[in-house]
Formats: C-alpha cells, sequence, structure tokens
C-alpha cells in the first residue's frame, strides 16, 4: 500500500512537471518578440525605395554603414529565432502567432518612424544626414519601441 502511494505521488509529480515544462515553451520569450518586432521593423526600412544619390559624400557614406549594419542585425536575429527552434520546432507553432503580431507591430512601427525622423531631420538645420536619426527618436513616445532596434539587443548567443 505504501509502495503505491509513493508510485502515484512520483508519477503525479512527473506529470506536473511535464505539464509546466509544455506550458512553459508554447509561447514566445520576450526576446524572441523584440527579435521578431525588430525583424520587421528593418525589413520595412531596407524595402523603402532610397531615391536619388545624395551629393554629399557623407549622406552617402551613411546610407551604406547603415544597410550594411541592417543586414547584420538582420542576419542575427535571424540567427537568435533559428537557434531558440521557434522558426522549425512544430510544438512551438503557437509561439508563432505572437512572432507574426511582433513583426507586423515592427512594419506598422516603421510608418510612424519615418513620418516622425523625416519632420524631425527636416527642422535640425542641415544636419539631414540619415544616422542622426537616433536623436530625433526622444522626439515622439510613439518610436520608443523601435529605438530598441538601434541599440545593444540584449540577446544571448554573442
Amino acid at each position: 500500500m505504501i509502495m503505491q502511494s509513493v508510485w502515484a505521488t512520483g508519477l503525479l509529480v512527473f506529470l506536473i512537471s511535464c505539464g509546466q515544462a509544455i506550458a512553459k515553451g508554447s509561447g514566445a520569450s520576450d526576446n524572441e518578440l523584440y527579435a521578431a518586432y525588430c525583424i520587421g521593423f528593418i525589413q520595412s526600412a531596407e524595402a523603402m525605395p532610397h531615391g536619388k544619390p545624395s551629393p554629399d559624400p557623407k549622406v552617402e557614406e551613411d546610407s551604406k554603414e547603415m544597410q550594411v549594419a541592417n543586414q547584420r542585425l538582420l542576419g542575427r536575429l535571424y540567427g537568435y529565432l533559428a537557434a531558440t527552434g521557434i522558426l522549425t520546432d512544430p510544438a512551438r507553432k503557437e509561439a508563432m502567432l505572437g512572432i507574426r503580431d511582433a513583426t507586423n507591430r515592427g512594419v506598422a512601427d516603421h510608418g510612424d518612424f519615418v513620418a516622425t525622423v523625416t519632420a524631425c531631420l527636416k527642422s535640425s538645420d542641415g544636419a539631414a544626414r540619415p544616422l542622426n536619426f537616433l536623436s530625433c527618436l526622444d522626439k515622439d513616445p510613439v518610436n520608443a519601441r523601435s529605438k530598441r532596434c538601434f541599440g545593444p539587443d540584449n540577446l544571448p548567443f554573442q
């Protein structure tokens, strides 16, 4: 009788711990959502038409530098999501809904970002170089989310 009670208790503990592990892994983590948001934001930026080249070589240099940095960051963010398994693990398909929503939010926020930064750079007394946009982000609270995409990512797997 005691042996059956111990066995039943052990089975119950095992099932509860398995249930917690499954529940814990079903949603997307904050880092995964952050990565997906920035992927949407950066891809939206990269998809924009770039217009005519600027006669100012510093502006062209800044633009090329930003494109290289964006491609490097996209590779890191996709690499992070691949390493966590969220892109390939069928057991995490529920988390993909959050990933999709975060990516869409990044795309939508990029529209607000463009409007804010364009207005800010036009009013910045000739300092309209592309890399000056970071100083414009503090002028509109809507851009607080997007600002994370330009700072240290704090993701593991450095």
